[in-house]
Order: C-alpha cells, then structure tokens, then sequence
C-alpha cells in the first residue's frame, strides 16, 4: 500500500489528480491470499521485489478496467453532470484554468479583475462551479475563497 500512496503522491505533485479514479483496495481484496502471504514474506525475509511487483501489477490491472471504460463510454451515456461540464463558458473554463496548479485559490475579486466582469457575474460563475463539484468553498462573506475540489 505504501508503494500505491507514493505513485499517488507523484502523480498528485505533477498535477494529476487520480482521487477516485481508481481503487487498489478492490485488487487487494481479490488476491487476499496472494496480498497476506506477501506482507508475511516481507516482515521474515525483508525481501520487498515480489511485493513491488505485486503493487506493480494491482496498478496495471486498475489501468486496464479504466481504459476499457472510457472506451466504452459514448456521449449519450454521460451522466448530467459532465454534460453540465461541457456547457461552461468561456470565464468558468478561465477560472478552472487556475487551477492546473492544485494549491491555487481565487476570490470573487480576483475573477472580476481577471475576466472584467461584476461582483455578481463573478459570484455565479463561481458558484457554478462549486455547485457542480469543482470548486470548494471556504470561509463566510467577504472572506470566501476557492480552491480545486
């Protein structure tokens, strides 16, 4: 599991964002017997090979079932939410945009400088957003920011 959570870590830091993505505890939960005979081979032998390869392999698997998926996915089969994705205009694709970095935040006040729009423009394409999953929002009145769900 550590090897996962580093590979996790990695592609988080080079901007991936694989948080639900995909599960290596289902994989675990298959090859039970395989995955407890490997934790008791690493605490007698301190021989970690067959269990990288092991993790390596968890990995390859959940790959493949993701693959398999999108390309079995048509357009007709989106789910509400991602045809609302792709209905975004111009100023809420601009603010995603922000967030290619993922510790980025923005205000209201920033989206009206950027994109030169009013208070109120900027609060519902933001609130857009937050409502379609994309954006939390922290803090209360004049002191609300978002950040990247």
């Amino acid at each position: 599991m550590f090897a996962s959570l580093i590979g996790d870590i990695f592609l988080f830091k080079k901007g991936y964002d694989c948080h639900q993505l995909y599960e290596m505890e289902s994989y675990y939960l298959e090859h039970r017997h395989e995955f407890l005979q490997l934790i008791n081979d690493k605490n007698t032998t301190n021989r970690l090979t067959r269990w990288i390869s092991f993790c390596a392999k968890a990995h390859e698997c959940q790959l493949k079932e993701i693959g398999h998926a999108i390309q079995n996915t048509s357009y007709n089969n989106l789910t509400e939410k991602e045809n609302q994705l792709t209905k975004l205009n111009r100023r809420q694709k601009m603010i995603l945009e922000i967030f290619a970095n993922p510790d980025n935040r923005i205000t209201n006040r920033q989206v009206q400088k950027m994109c030169q729009v009013s208070q109120i423009t900027a609060s519902r394409d933001l609130s857009r957003l937050a409502m379609l999953g994309l954006l939390f929002t922290h803090g209360k009145g004049r002191s609300i920011y978002y950040t990247r769900a």
